[in-house]
């Protein structure tokens, strides 16, 4: 058995966001050699998330306008406050619940040196609070 982990960074541009990093979660199992295992892929942050959902972009939007509508920034939040340890204000209390519903992290069998999913299947990194700068973990146990 084998391990290779990488962290990778993106922009995001704007505050309701998905961004396919699915070619380069390929490229990543491809330059490690790895024949069949487990990647795994894991956002950094918790007002941005990961997740698997069919390849059309209409769909991420759908999906982010989708959990404005459920938990909009104008109900009121806990966190919605001075954060001492921050120095500021919690303005985005409903990105994190967003981005906690979705979760921070996917994972994806591999085969034959392939990611197992359908041709309609990519992995996104969903921007619930941008833009911003995001760290995300592509990690791969395997063979």
């Amino acid at each position: 058995m084998k391990i290779a982990v990488e962290k990778f960074g993106i922009q995001t541009k704007k505050e309701g966001e998905s961004i396919n990093i699915t070619e380069n979660v390929r490229k990543f199992v491809k330059a490690n050699s790895f024949k069949r295992g487990l990647v795994i892929i894991m956002i950094m942050h918790t007002s941005a998330a990961v997740t698997i959902n069919e390849g059309t972009p209409c769909v991420g939007d759908d999906m982010i306008e989708s959990m404005k509508r459920v938990l909009p920034e104008s109900e009121h939040y806990h966190h919605a406050r001075y954060l001492p340890g921050d120095g500021r204000m919690g303005i985005n209390a409903a990105s994190h619940i967003q981005a906690s519903l979705i979760g921070n992290h996917a994972l994806i069998a591999i085969k034959d040196g392939e990611l197992l999913i359908s041709s309609h299947q990519n992995v996104y990194i969903v921007e619930f609070d941008g833009p911003r700068f995001r760290d995300y973990v592509i990690e791969i146990i395997g063979e």
